[in-house]
């Protein structure tokens, strides 16, 4: 299923305070070229992307995301929900390195 959102925010710690919700879900970053760079999940989705923007991640920082976005869904749904996204999506910090 694809991603579900059309709202893209600037990846930056004020944007992320401002539009990103504090509840279960999952969310992505995209790149300035679109392209897709790493899905997530979380109880918390601002905190999480909070702690992406400080830096709590080197491989998504080496990355450096663009944009950002959400969906929300209970903690049931959000794991497998995101393995789905990822297979789909392919974003390359969810990659394996070789």
């Amino acid at each position: 299923m694809p991603w579900q959102s059309q709202a893209w925010y600037g990846f930056n710690k004020g944007t992320v305070n401002g539009r990103a919700p504090n509840v279960s879900g999952v969310y992505g970053l995209k790149g300035s070229d679109g392209r897709w760079l790493y899905v997530g999940e979380s109880a918390s989705i601002a905190s999480s992307l909070l702690g992406h923007v400080t830096g709590d991640n080197a491989r998504i920082l080496e990355c450096r995301p663009a944009t950002f976005s959400f969906e929300i869904c209970n903690a049931a749904e959000r794991m497998t929900r995101r393995a789905a996204l990822i297979l789909e999506l392919l974003p390359v910090c969810n990659q394996r390195r070789e």
